[in-house]
């Protein structure tokens, strides 16, 4: 029996240090700006992400983005902050608020076993330019007219729907891709990104 694939299968598809990493991470933010809500976790998460790509090629997660009437949304890592974390349970806390509204805090110390001297900077660059910005204005961002959530939105033909409200979700993914298609040392970091991913998910134990 492969026993890194099996682990791999119950930790929903991560490895331990992707969720290492991901748990630090929300660690790190909550414990400079204290506790914050469910779809300001997702935003600063995404900006990091996308903030990354555009620097490096590299993705500071490589979570599956999708295209959501909120905004970009990785399901799994919604899903820990909607309910009971799982995979993330021993980094946060979830509680909710009078008006049922989510809100997380790291219950542990921060480390920085999973980071890069550059995935350091850039975490504190992002808590330090956008994590002071509210959950709707930090929407807004994610929303502007031209970005990579609204191109694949209006390509789609999303908006019509989202806006009336007749959908919420989508299973198209942030096209990532179109920051750096210009850039071929980028291209090539991007790919050989997940090509080693596969290969870590695969042998991870």
């Amino acid at each position: 029996m492969n026993f890194g694939i099996l682990n791999t299968i119950f930790n929903k598809g991560f490895t331990q240090s992707e969720i290492d990493k991901i748990g630090n991470s929300l660690i790190y933010i909550t414990s400079v700006l204290g506790e914050i809500s469910k779809t300001k976790a997702l935003k600063l998460l995404y900006f990091l992400e996308e903030k990354s790509i555009n620097d490096t090629g590299i993705p500071f997660f490589g979570l599956e983005w999708k295209v959501w009437k909120l905004g970009p949304v990785d399901q799994t890592i919604y899903s820990e902050f909607s309910n009971s974390p799982d995979l993330l349970k021993d980094y946060i806390d979830i509680s909710f608020r009078d008006n049922n509204i989510c809100m997380l805090k790291g219950i542990k110390d921060f480390s920085d076993d999973e980071f890069s001297d550059y995935d350091l900077m850039l975490i504190e660059k992002v808590v330090e330019s956008l994590g002071y910005f509210s959950a709707s204005e930090l929407s807004e961002l994610t929303h502007k007219k031209g970005g990579l959530w609204d191109k694949v939105a209006t390509e789609k033909g999303l908006l019509e729907k989202f806006n009336n409200g007749l959908q919420t979700t989508s299973d198209y993914h942030i096209e990532f891709f179109n920051l750096i298609k210009s850039d071929e040392l980028k291209v090539q970091m991007f790919n050989n990104y997940f090509d080693l991913k596969g290969v870590d998910r695969q042998y991870s134990y």
